[in-house]
């Protein structure tokens, strides 16, 4: 079960539903890891 895995604390004032708001923040984390996948398999 070989599975790339990333763990990323982001700061938020909105408690656990600031993943429905922080776009901006969480597109960047999500845009680096999916990259730096894409190159590990490459």
């Amino acid at each position: 079960m070989n599975r790339d895995v990333a763990y990323c604390e982001l700061a938020s004032n909105y408690g656990h539903d600031a993943f429905l708001v922080d776009v901006g923040e969480q597109t960047d984390v999500v845009r680096g890891f999916l990259a730096s996948t894409f190159k590990a398999r490459s």
